[in-house]
Order: C-alpha cells, then sequence, then structure tokens
C-alpha cells in the first residue's frame, strides 16, 4: 500500500519490453529517453545462453500439460516446454563442445520429426543461431554442425528384424543423448542407449555419460523406476 498524489492504494510498476522501444513513441524527446539494449535500440526479448556452468546435480523431474502446445510457466514466470528443454540440451553443447556427439531418439523417426526436429528450428531461431551453423543429413538421419558436432536422430521402436537393436550396439556418444517420449520406447533401447554414452571425446570434454528422459505418466517402464525411487529402493552410487 501506498500513496500516489495523496491517494492510497496499491500501485504497480510496470516494464515493457518490445523488440524495437522507441516504435512505442512519436515524440522525440521521449524517443531520447528509452532504455534500449543491443544493436541500436534493438533491445533483447526472451532469455539468452550466455555461459553453461555446472552448479549441482539433482533430481529433476518433467511435466506436461494439456493445453495444445504444451507450453506451462514455471519458477520466475519462465515459460517452459519438455521438448524445447531437450532441444536445448543438446543444442548448447553441441554449439559449446566442437566434435561434440549425442542423440535426440523417439520410438517413432516421423513424430520425431514432427515434434523434436520442428522445435529444435525454433530454438535455434530464438538463439539467433544461423542455418549455416547446421545442416540436416535426411538420408542418414543426424544434425551436423559446422564446428564437426553432430546429433542423430534415431528411431528406437522394436523391429522385428532386428529384436535385440544391434543397430544401437556401435553407435558411440559423449554424454549421452535425450529420448523423447520415453515412456513409448521399449526398455531394451533405453538400456542399450544408456550404454553408449561416456565413448565419445569425454576426457577431452570432461563430461559425464547423461540421459534426458521426457515423457508422459504411464505404467510402463519409466512408473516401474519412480516407483523405486520414490519408495527408497533405489540406490545411487556415487562415482
Amino acid at each position: 500500500m501506498c500513496k500516489n498524489n495523496g491517494v492510497r492504494g496499491e500501485y504497480f510498476f510496470v516494464q515493457i519490453n518490445t523488440k524495437i522501444n522507441s516504435e512505442l513513441f512519436t515524440l522525440k524527446k521521449k524517443k531520447d529517453r528509452v532504455t534500449v539494449g543491443f544493436n541500436g535500440g534493438v533491445s533483447e526479448l526472451g532469455r539468452r545462453v550466455v555461459s553453461i556452468e555446472l552448479v549441482r546435480r539433482e533430481q529433476a523431474q518433467c511435466i506436461r500439460v494439456a493445453d495444445n502446445s504444451s507450453l506451462y510457466i514455471t519458477n520466475d514466470f519462465i515459460v517452459t516446454h519438455n521438448t524445447w528443454l531437450g532441444c536445448e540440451s543438446r543444442l548448447v553443447r553441441a554449439i559449446a563442445y566442437p566434435g561434440y556427439k549425442s542423440f535426440i531418439g523417439r520410438n517413432e523417426l516421423t513424430r520425431l520429426m514432427a515434434t523434436a526436429y520442428i522445435t529444435f528450428q525454433k530454438v535455434c531461431k530464438h538463439h539467433n543461431i544461423s542455418i549455416d551453423e547446421w545442416n540436416l543429413n535426411g538420408k542418414y538421419n543426424y544434425i551436423e554442425f559446422r564446428n564437426g558436432s553432430r546429433i542423430d536422430l534415431l528411431d528406437l521402436a522394436h523391429r522385428p528384424t532386428d529384436p535385440m537393436y544391434e543397430r544401437l550396439g556401435s553407435l558411440e556418444y559423449t554424454d549421452g543423448g535425450w529420448i523423447e517420449e520415453a515412456g513409448e520406447v521399449p526398455f531394451m533401447a533405453v538400456d542399450i542407449l544408456r550404454s553408449r554414452g561416456g565413448r565419445h571425446m569425454n576426457k577431452e570434454f570432461n563430461l559425464s555419460p547423461d540421459t534426458l528422459y521426457t515423457y508422459n505418466p504411464n505404467k510402463g517402464w519409466v512408473y516401474r523406476i519412480y516407483k523405486q525411487w520414490k519408495e527408497g529402493l533405489m540406490v545411487q552410487l556415487e562415482k
């Protein structure tokens, strides 16, 4: 509560941030008073990755809401999205570590291309990462970067012609990767991919194997692991 011109009430300061703040006004004196950002008056909309630094390791939980966009507000009014998070996690490291190798996997490659890959393009645009920095190899299903990094796009569906997932057995990745809608993916594929992390330039980058799983709640293998953790039956071993 405060007073404004002798009137007591609740008052709020509102800050408006646009792409070009000076366009809010026509009077020159007001244009000159506008607080501007970078590029000669263009302010920064949204958030940008400035640096990456390990702070701590702790248990994380992914959620999804019923809205068609799957967007939701988290701490500090940050709009987030599981698919956006997964793309960020791969993209940031691919840019930061030349020669880095990772993967994005889903039960069906066609659905991966219709969801995660579309979001990947949006994340690149959000961070002003030019299309000249990366390229999609549609024949062999991977994203290659100009700095030598690579992200494989994996179809993790069970195939009668490859019941033991031998197609995954010779892959080598730096820290692992990201499995989207992990609850739909057979556990054998997940288990094999876990063994493929930590095999590519880990000493050079000082990165430990670490795979991200995003999913909707279900009663499959994901739920069984969660239940074990919740009941205190799962023990995490220190390295």
